[in-house]
């Protein structure tokens, strides 16, 4: 167990590369007279004698020579592994775990791989899970989750994207069942929801440009607590689901026809997140700056068309 102050072992260290308290005083900007007791008190800590004093020179006592030597040389270490540690701060390299859901991967996974491309020092460990994971107590770097709006915690989130939800079905099911002209048609339809299973579901939908809403008590033919599994049950023409839009666009093509277009539900928001917005490794930063471009570039792409 260290005992010694580090602040004192430097200050030691210091005033024998120096060769004297005046001018090591000069280099760390402490007085003088600071230096000599704080000296005083390192050797009365370790009970031995360390240097010898007089008005015109310090010379080392055999004790203090040994201890100059070990202790110059973990101030050395120290030195070169705070340098190591600020560097990994400056260039991104290292391991980065990442926990995203699985219905989001499809849209994550060509970014991830064009920023290992990127960044070929930094290994991405992906885990997909639609469990809400404990960022800091299971070791995760940073996540992207996906929600209509973030409950209050302690975590940092960006937001990557925003969608608003929309209606969508299959072109089998609109063929067999027809096509609903108003949100009142719906409750002849059958619905797909996901979300916990408790209670009745409800469906806010709006028409684009308008404030009010008309809300719609959902009866679910379906209900799942995965998106990406309500959404391929209606690309396989099991019915009607409100669907975010980075979601849909993950059918395949031809899948999935938008129905009700006039209406749209709550937005829905792709969020980057991590545990501390203090000392953020820069592979985390970049990571989160990479993705944030990538989304930044495919919404001006899809405006542009």
């Amino acid at each position: 167990m260290l005992e010694a102050d580090l602040n004192d072992v430097l200050i030691f260290v210091r005033v024998v590369e120096a060769g004297s308290f005046t001018e090591a005083g000069r280099r760390l900007g402490v007085p003088r007279s600071s230096m000599s007791r704080r000296l005083s008190a390192l050797e009365k800590q370790l009970g031995v004698r360390l240097l010898h004093r007089t008005t015109r020179r310090l010379d080392l006592t055999e004790l203090g020579r040994a201890y100059f030597e070990r202790c110059a040389e973990s101030l050395q270490q120290i030195g070169e592994a705070e340098q190591e540690v600020k560097a990994a701060q400056a260039v991104p390299t290292g391991r980065v775990r990442v926990s995203i859901p699985h219905d989001l991967g499809p849209q994550i996974a060509p970014i991830i791989a064009d920023f290992s491309t990127q960044f070929p020092d930094v290994r991405v460990a992906v885990e997909l899970s639609q469990r809400l994971v404990d960022l800091v107590g299971e070791g995760f770097d940073c996540a992207i989750r996906a929600s209509a709006q973030l409950p209050d915690s302690t975590l940092i989130a960006r937001r990557l994207v925003t969608n608003a939800s929309g209606l969508y079905a299959s072109p089998a099911y609109l063929e067999a069942r027809g096509t609903p002209t108003g949100p009142a048609d719906l409750a002849a339809h059958r619905l797909i929801t996901f979300g916990r299973d408790t209670g009745p579901v409800s469906w806010a939908l709006r028409r684009e440009g308008d404030e009010e809403t008309t809300e719609v008590t959902v009866r679910s033919s379906i209900r799942t607590n995965e998106p990406g599994f309500a959404r391929d049950a209606v690309v396989a023409g099991a019915g009607i689901a409100l669907l975010p839009g980075f979601l849909a666009a993950e059918a395949p093509p031809g899948g999935l026809v938008q129905v009700l277009e006039e209406y749209v539900g709550p937005g829905s928001s792709m969020f980057f997140i991590h545990p501390s917005a203090r000392h953020v490794s820069a592979t985390v930063r970049t990571l989160r700056d990479h993705l944030v471009g990538a989304f930044a570039a495919k919404d001006t792409l899809d405006h542009n068309r």
